[in-house]
């Protein structure tokens, strides 16, 4: 044993001068070290010395810390005689507590640093137990020379991942440490069962109303096979005959079926279509407290038809399935468009106003008329002179429509002179104008001129039920399309905000598709896409602002962090902080 530690020390000793030198790392060094110490080198830590930052915890780190201080209060009491030091961290890594049977245990830590405040992630301490098991979120051991830093290489080192049981969101790291000499096979068993029993301390400390949502779910997960999906306002929980069947898409469906089961105070059930074209049944119970309904409890009921849905393709509906969509589709069933009538499209650019009114002269080509559309683009303030002559042989014809896309570009003078023709027409067709409008659009009277029926094409943030079948029809599209896309993938594009609405996701797929193998993964997307991956909230507005910021910042300083913090006015751990926080690729922003 005392030679195969010898030898091993030696190997390490020598990967050590490799890196130093620059080389590569010899592959003898175990995947999960020899990553962590290329991280550690990217963000040029120091190897002769700990200089970690200090801050404050708050906030999640304290209520880690008081679910922990029982567990780890009462472990501490057995260590007497022994050199272990237990030290919890926040999601950060920065230090929220310290126990010990010994004193001498505590002051060797500090020496480190390993005090409450510093933060010791990867970035600023190297591979060591409570940054790196962090940075590949499961428990690591580090032993002696496999930390980076050199002041640490006498320390063996055990971490785990803290997660919320609920939430399954990472609330901070439990970290063993001892002398080299004193480490042992059961540091790493002892932590685990430290970090659960830690977790079920934050499971007892949760909400009322999370208890409630989780014991259902418990309870329900003992007596069905079937899929069964639980959700609160802040998380959702699923087994695994739920997360093999159900899609993102379909997930967004039960929030839908979820909220009218919370308005309607009663039990749900209803026939609905999933990603892959199949139909299911799903029942979709409340979860009270008292006379509140704090949550949902959906199951699958029967077996999935084996018959795919029909075609969603009618002259009425386009077949999505989001509200917004199905709200428009209820006002154009309604209206009774023909030669003659106006009908204006309102919406934010790219949201697919052109392609509806494309579709609504489609619907009425079916019943007969035969003609063709005429669109009109309004790229400048005011009409070419072949344009005009266009449109004055155009409007003679009542059987096409007339598209006039950006209506709100043409000057007023152009516009009263479209309309004075329109006016002077004696048989008119159907004029469809398109407009970008928001609150800061100012106001033009003469645009009423161009039909009062009005109709908001809604952007595609408000139309995340049908962002699936909008990613897989322009994936059809491609002239070598992917086979599938991963549910990392289509989580991450369910997330984003979309500001250049259907516009920007047809150019995102089509170019994610063009570097994609058969599947279109997370990592073929734009990396403010990937931000929103599984696991991430969506930003604010203002956190987006800021998110862009340092994105740009990072570009014009060619990744620079040093630079990068300076130009922004924060400092290099809060420049880290907030990468992180943004899903900013630490790794691949060089130094």
């Amino acid at each position: 044993m005392a030679v195969r530690g010898t030898d091993r020390n030696a190997d390490l000793a020598r990967a050590l001068a490799a890196l130093d030198a620059g080389h590569d790392i010899p592959e003898t060094v175990s995947s999960t070290i020899r990553y962590s110490w290329m991280r550690s080198r990217l963000a040029r830590v120091p190897r002769d010395r700990v200089d970690v930052p200090f801050g404050e915890a708050a906030g999640a780190g304290e209520r880690l810390r008081e679910a922990a201080e029982p567990v780890l209060g009462r472990f501490a009491q057995q260590l007497g005689g022994t050199q272990v030091g237990i030290v919890l961290a926040d999601r950060d890594a920065r230090v929220v507590g310290r126990w010990a049977g010994e004193t001498a245990a505590l002051r060797r830590l500090a020496s480190v640093s390993v005090e409450e405040g510093f933060v010791l992630a990867e970035e600023f301490a190297g591979t060591n137990g409570l940054g790196t098991a962090l940075e590949t979120l499961s428990p690591v051991a580090i032993h002696g020379l496999e930390h980076y830093s050199e002041p640490m290489h006498r320390f063996v080192c055990v971490g785990m991942p803290i997660r919320h049981p609920l939430t399954r969101r990472v609330e901070g790291v439990l970290n063993l440490s001892c002398p080299v000499t004193d480490g042992n096979g059961l540091l790493l068993p002892t932590v685990l069962d430290l970090g659960i029993q830690i977790e079920h301390e934050l499971t007892s400390r949760s909400s009322l109303a999370d208890q409630a949502i989780f014991e259902e779910f418990l309870a329900r997960s003992r007596l069905t096979s079937a899929a069964l999906v639980a959700l609160g306002a802040q998380f959702m929980l699923s087994n695994s005959a739920a997360a093999s069947l159900l899609q993102p898409s379909d997930q967004a469906l039960l929030w839908q079926q979820a909220t009218e089961s919370f308005t309607e105070k009663t039990a749900v059930s209803r026939s609905f279509l999933l990603g892959n074209g199949e139909v299911t049944k799903a029942r979709c119970t409340p979860v009270w407290i008292a006379d509140r309904v704090v949550g949902a409890l959906i199951e699958v009921i029967g077996e999935q038809s084996p018959q795919r849905a029909p075609a969603r393709v009618s002259k009425a509906s386009s077949g999505f399935r989001s509200q917004a969509w199905r709200e428009l589709e209820r006002h154009l069933a309604a209206s009774t468009l023909g030669p003659g009538d106006r009908l204006r499209l309102i919406g934010e650019p790219g949201c697919g106003k052109a392609a509806l009114a494309e579709r609504i002269h489609r619907r009425l080509d079916d019943a007969g008329t035969g003609s063709p559309s005429t669109v009109v683009r309004c790229e400048a303030a005011d009409l070419a002179p072949q344009v005009w002559s266009k449109l004055a042989e155009r409007l003679g014809d009542p059987a096409g429509t007339l598209v006039v896309c950006r209506l709100d570009l043409l000057a007023p003078g152009p516009a009263e002179h479209l309309l004075d023709l329109l006016d002077a027409a004696a048989d008119p067709p159907l004029l469809i104008t398109t407009s970008t409008a928001d609150e800061t659009t100012p106001y033009r009277a003469l645009d009423h001129r161009f039909g009062h029926q009005v109709l908001r094409v809604p952007p595609l943030r408000e139309r995340r039920d049908d962002l699936p079948d909008l990613v897989y029809e322009t994936i059809r599209r491609q002239q070598r399309p992917v086979r599938r896309v991963t549910h990392r993938a289509m989580a991450a594009m369910l997330s984003y905000d979309w500001p250049g609405n259907l516009r920007q996701l047809v150019a995102t797929v089509a170019e994610a598709s063009t570097v994609s193998g058969d599947d279109l993964d997370l990592a073929n997307l734009p990396e403010h896409i990937r931000a929103h991956g599984l696991g991430r909230r969506r930003l604010t507005r203002l956190e987006e602002v800021e998110r862009a910021a340092i994105t740009q910042s990072l570009r014009e300083n060619d990744s620079n962090k040093n630079r990068t913090a300076t130009s922004l006015g924060m400092s290099r751990s809060t420049l880290y902080r907030r990468m992180r926080r943004y899903g900013l690729d630490v790794e691949r922003s060089l130094l």
